[in-house]
């Protein structure tokens, strides 16, 4: 049973590997895919040659050297476009036309060497690996622009976030000044009070020692009041009462001052001659 032979016109050809080019022996170009023919300029009966260079292979490039050479991958680079062009692809040889037909496709490395040619990725065959890679590419480079968005966000947030964190810290800066100051007047307030209550037990003590002694000068006054009735004036005997006198006044004075430190009255200094004060202390030693 004869299997049938599927042949391909030329418009179908083109549709199906829009990156071909098939040249004779001559080396002039028999047919080209549109898409090449869009980027490269080429035209049916141009020199192959004139138009590209054998890029990975040290060959010359003419129809035989390549014929011996068509198990093995080609990268033609353009050579007369001002834009540099690399094809990677394999020789097919045709005996029936005798001619090569050069199956290829645009080696890119990434999406926006695509856009320089012009080029998406419509203008590729769907069986194209260079379709899966592109559109790779072109997952990755959405992939990149989302986290980059997420970064930026995440910025916005990292910043305001900051921020809000130096409000609160000067919030509690100033909240720890506030209470420092309130601790700062108790203790002034606690040093106060504490000097008040030992003031005032102070003036109790002073209080109580001033009624005792009053107690005992009223006892001696007394006691001076009979002396000065028994002794006769004029005596030596009554001049040193009235100097004992004189001292029990000055003790009563002194007693008075204590009792007013117990009540905290305020008294003005005054200054006091030691030697006077000595010299009315100074009695004969007979009495």
């Amino acid at each position: 049973m004869n299997r049938p032979r599927i042949a391909l016109s030329p418009e179908l050809f083109a549709l199906v590997f829009p990156f071909f080019v098939a040249f004779d022996r001559h080396m002039q170009v028999i047919q080209v895919g549109e898409v090449l023919d869009r980027i490269c300029h080429i035209k049916p009966g141009d020199r192959l040659d004139k138009h590209f260079i054998i890029k990975n292979l040290a060959i010359s490039f003419e129809f035989d050297a390549i014929l011996e050479n068509d198990k093995k991958v080609f990268m033609l680079e353009s050579s007369a476009s001002a834009k540099k062009i690399v094809l990677k692809g394999q020789m097919l040889y045709c005996p029936d036309a005798d001619c090569i037909i050069y199956l290829c496709s645009l080696a890119v490395q990434d999406l926006d060497s695509l856009r320089n040619y012009g080029l998406s990725i419509s203008d590729f065959a769907i069986h194209d690996p260079v379709v899966d890679f592109l559109f790779i590419l072109e997952s990755v480079n959405t992939a990149l622009s989302d986290v980059q968005m997420l970064r930026k966000q995440l910025e916005a947030l990292v910043d305001y976030r900051t921020k809000e964190l130096e409000e609160l810290t000067q919030t509690l800066q100033q909240d720890i000044a506030k209470r420092e100051a309130i601790a700062k007047e108790l203790r002034e307030t606690q040093n106060q009070l504490l000097q008040s209550q030992k003031m005032e037990a102070l003036g109790v003590l002073a209080g109580g020692i001033a009624h005792d002694f009053n107690n005992i000068l009223a006892v001696i006054s007394g006691e001076m009041d009979l002396l000065h009735q028994q002794v006769e004036p004029g005596s030596l005997m009554r001049e040193k009462i009235n100097i004992i006198e004189k001292h029990v006044v000055r003790a009563s004075e002194v007693i008075q001052k204590l009792l007013g430190f117990a009540k905290y009255e305020e008294y003005k200094s005054k200054l006091l001659s030691l030697n006077d004060i000595i010299n009315e202390s100074t009695f004969d030693t007979d009495i």
